[in-house]
């Protein structure tokens, strides 16, 4: 989405496709603050990051753990200390000020 937006101010209104980058950028660290948030224990697991259901066999325990979705309260990666959903928030906090500030100059 970044792209096309920036591929498109390059010729027409890139002061508005600035502003419409900041806003998609907002979005994007409002979803990973959000996703850090259940990470940490702040808010509750939603419902589709959670596997559930009763196994009547081995085998069909065994096969629910292979479709299992990933649990999106545990931390899978960490780099210095933060997951990269902390890492994506900071990163799309900052990308939004920087095109937030360019729009606003002359």
């Amino acid at each position: 989405m970044l792209i096309a937006l920036g591929a498109i101010g390059l010729f027409w209104q890139p002061r508005a496709m600035l502003v419409l980058s900041a806003l998609v950028l907002l979005v994007g660290a409002g979803l990973a603050g959000y996703h850090y948030g259940v990470e940490e224990g702040w808010f509750a697991l939603p419902a589709g990051c959670a596997a559930g259901g009763d196994a009547t066999s081995v085998e069909e325990l065994r096969r629910m753990l292979r479709e299992a979705p990933p649990a999106c309260d545990q931390v899978q990666f960490k780099v210095f200390g933060w997951s990269l959903a902390a890492w994506n928030f900071l990163a799309s906090l900052g990308l939004a000020a920087f095109a937030g500030h360019a729009a606003s100059r002359r």
